[in-house]
C-alpha cells in the first residue's frame, strides 16, 4: 500500500509489525499470502542439523530506496546473524507483507529464537521455536516382514545431499529391508559422517538418515494397521 504524500516519508519511522514461520508462504492473484504449515517445534534426530522455513513479516512505513532486514538465530547468550534481506523500494510504502525462505544449523536441542530487525532500527521481532531430539526409529521383525510380503509399499527413499561448502552432490538411499543402492546412488556412511570427496569437508549424515527412516516407519505402520 504506497503513502499519499511525502510527508509520511518524514514523520513515520519504519517498523516491524510481526512476524511467523511456516513451511511455505503462497502469493495469491489478491496479493494476499497463504501460510502453510505454521509451527513452533523442529525435529531432529542427531545434532548438528540443518532446517529450513519460511519467515513472513509485516513492515510498515518504509522509505524510497534500500532497506535491510536482518534476521539472527539466537539460543541463551548467543546470537549469530544469519542471513540479511535487501527490501528495494521504488516509493514510499505504508505497509507490505515480506515471505522469505531461510536456512540455518542448529547445535543442539532447546529454545531458540529467530529476530528480525530492520537495519537501523531499535525495535525486534522475536519468533521462538523448539528443538527436540527424537529417539532413533528402529523397524521392527514384524515391521521388516510386512514390508518384504507387500512389494508395492515403499520400503526405501533417496535423498539428495549437497556438500555445504563445495555444492558437490550425492543421492544416498534409506530401505527397510537393508537392500544395496543401485545406480551410483550410496548408502549412509555407519559413523554418519560424510567426508567430501571433492573438498574434503566433513558433514554429520545422521539427522538426515533418522528424518528418512521416520517417514519410512510412519507410512509402514499407518498400512499394517489401516482397517
Amino acid at each position: 500500500m504506497k503513502g499519499p504524500n511525502i510527508m509520511n516519508d518524514i514523520k513515520l519511522k519504519p517498523k516491524i509489525g510481526s512476524a511467523m514461520i511456516s513451511d511455505s508462504a503462497i502469493r495469491r492473484p489478491s496479493g494476499k499470502y497463504t501460510l502453510n504449515g505454521v509451527f513452533t517445534n523442529f525435529k531432529a534426530w542427531s545434532f548438528p542439523c540443518r532446517r529450513h522455513c519460511f519467515i513472513t513479516t509485516t513492515i510498515f512505513y518504509t522509505p524510497k530506496g534500500n532497506n535491510k532486514l536482518d534476521v539472527f538465530l539466537a539460543k541463551g547468550d548467543i546470537k549469530e546473524n544469519i542471513q540479511t534481506i535487501n527490501l528495494k523500494n521504488e516509493e514510499f510504502v505504508d505497509g507490505t507483507v515480506i515471505p522469505f525462505p531461510i536456512e540455518f544449523s542448529l547445535s543442539e536441542e532447546g529454545e531458540y529464537l529467530l529476530i528480525c530487525k530492520l537495519k537501523g532500527q531499535r525495535k525486534e521481532i522475536k519468533i521462538p521455536f523448539f528443538v527436540t531430539q527424537e529417539p532413533w526409529p528402529e523397524f521392527t521383525e514384524q515391521e521388516i516382514e510386512f514390508a518384504k510380503s507387500n512389494p508395492n509399499i515403499i520400503n526405501k527413499i533417496n535423498a539428495n545431499v549437497q556438500c555445504t561448502d563445495c555444492s558437490h552432490a550425492y543421492i544416498f538411499q534409506e530401505s527397510i529391508l537393508n537392500e544395496p543402492p543401485e545406480g551410483g546412488v550410496l548408502r549412509f556412511p555407519k559413523d554418519g559422517i560424510l567426508k567430501c570427496k571433492q573438498c574434503g569437508h566433513e558433514m554429520n549424515m545422521k539427522d538426515i538418515q533418522g528424518r528418512l527412516r521416520s517417514s519410512l516407519l510412519e507410512n509402514i505402520r499407518t498400512l499394517m494397521h489401516k482397517d
